[in-house]
């Protein structure tokens, strides 16, 4: 069985949950910023990687908006 990648797994999710996701990511991000100016983080692949996460949330809302403004429109 192919492994479910973090897009197709939040594009199962409806509007509220992405919001609530994206705040939550915003203060991991946060504590990641703070940890790279302390020298608390070895690598940079974590930080990158949830930014990485936090555009594909972004994505995925903005897509589930647009598409519930059509379905309203008609």
């Amino acid at each position: 069985m192919a492994k479910q990648t973090f897009t197709s797994e939040i594009r199962t999710h409806d509007a509220a949950w992405l919001q609530a996701e994206i705040t939550k990511r915003y203060e991991s991000l946060r504590t990641l910023r703070f940890d790279i100016g302390f020298g608390n983080l070895n690598s940079l692949s974590q930080f990158r990687v949830a930014k990485k996460e936090l555009a594909q949330l972004w994505t995925v809302l903005g897509e589930k908006m647009a598409q519930s403004d059509e379905v309203t429109a008609r």
